[in-house]
């Protein structure tokens, strides 16, 4: 159970000289020893050798300094390893804004340390160039009476557009569509059409998000999301507003409309939100 060089000592015999080795246990204890080896052959002699060997001081301290070494250099290591686990959401984020940055054998060092201690992270991939088709205005002001401002029935109208991936290397992964920019906290419907009677909502195919609802923005990871985009690939969606029957509204052209398109792979920097301008008339 112990480490420790092994001695080899003579021993003699009737066929000549061999050698025996010392258990590895008595290169920790220090000062003499005796080794007593004996002999039986088939008819039942015995014969017996002694020999007395000494571990020096020196010997026993190198070996034990050796040891602390390693318990003082790989203890506090693993330890640290162990408690990175329970940090995750903050050593993420670090690594995260600094991971494109470094260099790739520091980046193949950093993921053999995850997976030794069974950390599954994903580390950020570049932001992929994404070009979008323009939003039609969404026009619903035949919807609005001229004098009340009311909406008499439920109402809606809606625009096409297209995301690509211009990018001839990079995939987009988790592509979120939102009208919340996390970052700047700006808000992406003019303050005069913030109104609890108007819905906004993304669909694409049979899977549909509500940006805005009931008066309030839905965070951007509830909202809509494309799971990846290859280089050349594009995807269709329909931006939609509901009027509620009843609500009341101010008629006219609200232009600082805004939709706000991040790539949650890429690193989480405000210069990574994507914006499509967009229209609302009533």
């Amino acid at each position: 159970p112990f480490l420790g060089s092994k001695e080899m000592l003579p021993v003699k015999n009737l066929s000549g000289e061999n050698s025996v080795t010392i258990p590895e246990l008595y290169a920790w204890m220090g000062n003499e020893h005796i080794v007593i080896l004996t002999v039986t052959d088939s008819a039942g002699n015995n014969a017996t050798a002694d020999m007395q060997f000494t571990v020096s001081q020196s010997l026993r301290l190198t070996k034990i300094n050796g040891l602390r070494t390693g318990i003082k250099t790989g203890l506090p290591f693993l330890a640290m390893l162990w408690g990175l686990r329970f940090i995750e959401e903050p050593i993420s984020t670090f690594l995260d804004a600094i991971w494109l940055d470094l260099p790739p054998a520091l980046q193949n060092l950093i993921s053999g340390i995850m997976n030794f201690i069974n950390w599954d992270y994903n580390p950020p991939i570049p932001k992929a160039d994404l070009a979008f088709s323009a939003i039609n205005d969404i026009d619903l002001s035949a919807y609005v009476n001229d004098t009340t401002g009311e909406v008499e029935n439920d109402a809606s109208a809606s625009s096409l557009f297209t995301i690509t991936n211009n990018d001839t290397e990079n995939i987009a992964e988790n592509i979120y569509i939102c009208l919340y920019n996390p970052f700047s906290e700006k808000e992406g419907l003019d303050d005069e059409i913030e109104n609890e009677d108007l819905i906004v909502s993304v669909e694409g195919g049979t899977m549909s998000n509500k940006l805005f609802y009931s008066g309030e923005y839905t965070n951007w990871k509830n909202c809509y999301k494309i799971e990846k985009l290859s280089p050349g690939d594009s995807y269709t969606l329909d931006l939609a507003v509901l009027l509620k029957e009843g609500g009341i509204f101010n008629q006219g052209t609200y232009e600082n409309c805004t939709l706000y398109i991040y790539q949650e792979k890429s690193p989480f920097i405000a210069e990574n939100i994507d914006e499509i301008p967009f229209t609302v008339i009533l």
